[in-house]
């Protein structure tokens, strides 16, 4: 599936695709980015690439 692809809204990423139901045509659920944004910014810190 797509899990994990972009919500982007006005060229902001708004959401994550955590799952999506293709037989109900457009029908998707999004992780709200903002309501993590402290968690994910804590994650990113903490990773070394």
């Amino acid at each position: 599936g797509d899990s994990g692809g972009p919500l982007i809204c006005n060229g902001h990423l708004a959401g994550v695709i955590s799952s999506g139901m293709p037989f109900l045509d457009d029908i998707s659920n999004y992780v709200d980015v903002a309501y993590y944004k402290e968690w994910i910014d804590g994650i990113i810190k903490e990773k070394v690439f």
